[in-house]
């Protein structure tokens, strides 16, 4: 596997996020915290989440996709709200989280090209996750393929330090 920087392809033996989420996983069985716990959370204006869910609500017969996934229990609230809801991460987070049946899981490293058809959801929700990609600028390219006109992208880029870095080792 390799992910693209600049025109170089550089190989990668195994992926660095796949392998954290893996060594950080709890030994024991998981204890969620209470759905109308993390609901009353998403439900302040300062929350990062605020934004998305107040805009599910008003539109709770479209599909939304988040890409990476923190917590299993915001995107179970938040999902509440979807017609459909998908998740795409490079991991696996469900972690036994129980999901309805309209939430689905898509494996896929979002350095590389997104593993959506295009126009297929009405929001797309990225929440403290494309400043940590190895090319952010990738991502950014393929957020408008992702929603019809008119569709909503919801982003929330609070740690912006990561790409200055990133930009020093391009070309």
């Amino acid at each position: 596997k390799s992910k693209l920087k600049g025109s170089q392809r550089i190989p990668f033996p195994e992926n660095f996020y796949t392998r954290r989420h893996e060594i950080r996983r709890p030994a024991g069985p998981t204890i969620w915290r209470p759905a109308d716990d993390v609901l009353r959370d998403l439900e302040q204006p300062s929350h990062r989440y605020y934004s998305a869910l107040s805009y599910l609500r008003r539109n709770p017969d479209g599909a939304a996709v988040e890409l990476g996934v923190g917590a299993p229990e915001v995107a179970g609230v938040m999902s509440r709200y979807a017609a459909h809801y998908t998740i795409v991460d490079v991991a696996d987070r469900r972690d036994g989280y129980p999901f309805g049946p309209n939430v689905g899981f898509i494996k896929g490293d979002l350095n590389d090209a997104f593993p959506l058809i295009d126009c297929a959801f009405d929001c797309t929700i990225a929440m403290m996750v494309i400043e940590r990609l190895f090319d952010p600028f990738h991502a950014f390219s393929q957020f408008p393929t992702i929603p019809p006109p008119g569709g909503k992208p919801i982003m929330n880029l609070p740690d912006l330090h990561p790409v200055p870095r990133q930009l020093q080792f391009g070309p």
